[in-house]
Parts: structure tokens; C-alpha cells; sequence
């Protein structure tokens, strides 16, 4: 129950962190007095909703839609994957004077070599996650590829559609977060939940009752 729980929360938190920073419509700012995104969760939920009836009923409602729904999950996690390895080689060949607190034995060529081959292995399970599983019908093998193929497809394109959409005047207005202590979190939450860095809401996004 944890975990899907933190899959289903998960992504309406980011949404949210994208909403505040100008790249969604400015309602899907609006918050609960508990700081719950509930714009966000409920259109989250209604999306959602329909996408598993895609599924289930694209998939015949049988073990196909539950496969098709694990391996999607995967390749998603696995494009997050290929993009923070795009994104450390950039900070270890563009951005080598930046500060860090730890970094990885061996200079230069020892980072490349060990964010190369998680990069590789990253895209090796990315090709694999399209090939179909033993436990499922010769004739139902085409079908799971094609429904995982588009879904996959559609979920990529997706952010950079919204991205393109959105008013890009909406920067001038967000504020940047803000960096915060140990101190000044709360200390109920496990530190590796704890981020660091949040936006200050303002009483306009706070939904009345």
C-alpha cells in the first residue's frame, strides 16, 4: 500500500512544482490549507482512471493490461534514467567548476566510465521492457508491444506538447524556492523524504471553502 501510494502521489507533486514555476495553468496551483495540490490529484485521478480503462479494455481485461501497465511504468522510470545520465555528463564535462560534496573516485574518466555504464545498461533494459514476457500468448504479443509502444510514445510527447503551450510569461510572477535547513523541516518525515528546496505559497493559492 506504501509504495502505490507514493506512486500515486508522486507525480501530483511534481506536477505541482512544475505548476508553481509558471509551466501549468495557474489554477493547478491552488492548494488545501493542508497544502494538498487537489486541482492536480483530481484531475491526476480522472487521467488516471481513464488510462487504465485503456488499458484494461484495449488489453481484453485479462493479464496482458496488468503487464502492459508494469512495463510502461518501467520505461518511464527507465527515460528518467537515460535523462539524469545526460544530465551529470553535462555537469562533469560543461560544469567541472561547480561545488560538490562528493565525487566519484577516478576524475574525469572515472565518472565517465561508471555513468556510461549505467547510461548503457540503462538503455539495454529500456529495449528489453518492449519485448514480451514468457507468460504471455504468442497471439497476444504483437497487441502487448503496440498498446506498450503508444502508451510509451504518448506519455514522451506529452510534457514537451505542454511545455511548447505554456505562457512562458509566467516566470516573471513565480518566485524562485528557497533553500531550507534541517531546522526548518518537518522532523516527523524520514530526512531522505525532506526536500530541501520549496516555494512559498501565497494566500491566493489557497483554495477557499
Amino acid at each position: 500500500m506504501g509504495e502505490v501510494s507514493s506512486w500515486v502521489v508522486d507525480p501530483s507533486r511534481g506536477m505541482f512544482a512544475a505548476a508553481q514555476r509558471g509551466l501549468l495553468p495557474k489554477f493547478l496551483r491552488k492548494t488545501n490549507t493542508h497544502e494538498v495540490p487537489v486541482p492536480l490529484v483530481m484531475i491526476q485521478g480522472i487521467i488516471v482512471t481513464l488510462w487504465g480503462a485503456v488499458l484494461t479494455f484495449g488489453g481484453g481485461g485479462n493479464n496482458l493490461s496488468f503487464l502492459v501497465a508494469i512495463s510502461l511504468t518501467v520505461v518511464i522510470y527507465l527515460v528518467g534514467y537515460l535523462l539524469f545520465f545526460i544530465g551529470y555528463f553535462v555537469l562533469i564535462y560543461k560544469k567541472q567548476n561547480l561545488k560538490r560534496t562528493y565525487n566519484v573516485p577516478g576524475k574525469i574518466m572515472g565518472k565517465t566510465i561508471i555513468a556510461g555504464i549505467g547510461f548503457l545498461l540503462s538503455i539495454f533494459a529500456l529495449f528489453i521492457s518492449f519485448v514480451s514476457p514468457a507468460s504471455i500468448a504468442k497471439n497476444e504479443t504483437h497487441t502487448y508491444q503496440m498498446i506498450l509502444l503508444i502508451s510509451f510514445v504518448v506519455t514522451a510527447i506529452l510534457p514537451f506538447i505542454v511545455y511548447e503551450l505554456h505562457d512562458k510569461r509566467g516566470h516573471d510572477t513565480i518566485e524562485e524556492p528557497r533553500h531550507f535547513k534541517a531546522r526548518d523541516v518537518n522532523p516527523a518525515i524520514y530526512p531522505a523524504a525532506r526536500g530541501e528546496h520549496h516555494i512559498i505559497k501565497k494566500e491566493e493559492h489557497i483554495l477557499k471553502h
